[in-house]
């Protein structure tokens, strides 16, 4: 989570200085979490000691999540003041998210679909 919450931060300051748009970096995810192999293994797998780096599916976790938090604000400072002030980060993740991180590996399902076929 940590790799997915850094380049979620780089990425949408570049978004927000107008070098890139969402979509553009959202589909650059998409297709370096396949080439790396991140969207081939479980989510969960990815947390500790992973064998790939997992920085572009942790920002696509990032992405899914933060898309269905019903909590206003961000919810990224929200759970990084959370964590600071001692609160777990499994309670920290649940509070911010609605979700346990277990019950999200189990709902996240494909956060990379599959590359369309290419065209002949």
């Amino acid at each position: 989570m940590n790799e997915g919450i850094a380049e979620y931060v780089a990425y949408h300051a570049l978004v927000f200085a107008g070098f890139t748009d969402i979509t553009t970096v959202s589909e650059f995810m998409k297709s370096a979490a396949r080439r790396s192999g991140e969207a081939d293994v479980p989510l969960a797998s990815l947390e500790d000691n992973s064998p790939v780096w997992p920085g572009h599916i942790g920002y696509l976790a990032l992405e899914w999540l933060i898309g269905q938090t019903t909590l206003g604000g961000e919810p990224l400072g929200t759970l990084c003041t959370l964590v600071a002030s001692r609160v777990s980060v499994d309670a920290a993740f649940e509070q911010v998210f609605g979700i346990t991180r277990n019950q999200f590996y189990e709902v996240s399902g494909e956060l990379v679909p599959e590359a369309p076929e290419r065209s002949r």
